[in-house]
């Protein structure tokens, strides 16, 4: 059975179950450990000192959870993982070895995303969204002494942009932009000077 058949048949068992926290936990942790296993085979042992009780994917799958429902404080998504999925995850490491492990994994992480798109359908639809990143409030840009007002390595540079669906108007720093596919996973990004159209 192929990597694709086996994380079909995981998400086909949310299709006719109640979509609470646990039941997509439990199915993203299964897909999770199927997708880790496979492109980091071993990972864990090859590491110094105890095997964690644990696993990476545990953590790459709360990881995944908390972005998804939008928890972006550290404390709050560890403090309702506590909470809630506890049952789940009984040996969740304590709070900063947990946040610690977890941005040790970014690459791995960024690895299983590129992953999961390349198995996702061909899809003709994408969808591009900017945002404003703003370096420093209005007021403080002459007085400011942000690095991010001067050139970095790819010679960007923050600038004066107009931002009119946002409160900020006016605003001194960057523009982002995101590509989506139409199912609303994340392609590609990219950060411009505010000015940028």
């Amino acid at each position: 059975m192929d990597l694709q058949d086996t994380i079909e048949k995981y998400v086909m068992q949310l299709k006719n179950a109640k979509r609470t926290l646990k039941a997509v936990a439990k199915v993203c942790r299964q897909v999770m450990a199927t997708l880790y296993d496979t492109y980091f085979p071993g990972a864990e042992a090859l590491r110094p000192g105890p095997k964690s009780l644990c696993p990476d994917s545990d953590i790459l799958t709360i990881s995944w959870l908390l972005e998804l429902i939008g928890k972006d404080s550290e404390w709050a998504g560890y403090k309702l993982v506590k909470a809630e999925l506890s049952d789940l995850f009984p040996y969740l490491p304590e709070r900063s070895h947990f946040n610690r492990k977890r941005r040790n994994l970014c690459h791995a992480s960024e690895k299983l995303r590129q992953v999961l798109i390349q198995l996702l359908p061909d899809d003709e639809i994408f969808i591009v969204d900017s945002f404003p990143i703003p370096v420093c409030d209005f007021k403080r840009v002459p007085t400011s002494t942000s690095p991010l007002k001067c050139a970095d390595g790819n010679g960007t540079l923050a600038t004066y942009g107009k931002c009119a669906t946002k409160t900020l108007d006016t605003f001194f720093g960057f523009r982002g932009s995101v590509i989506t596919t139409a199912y609303g996973l994340p392609v590609d990004f990219a950060i411009a000077p505010a000015d940028y159209r």
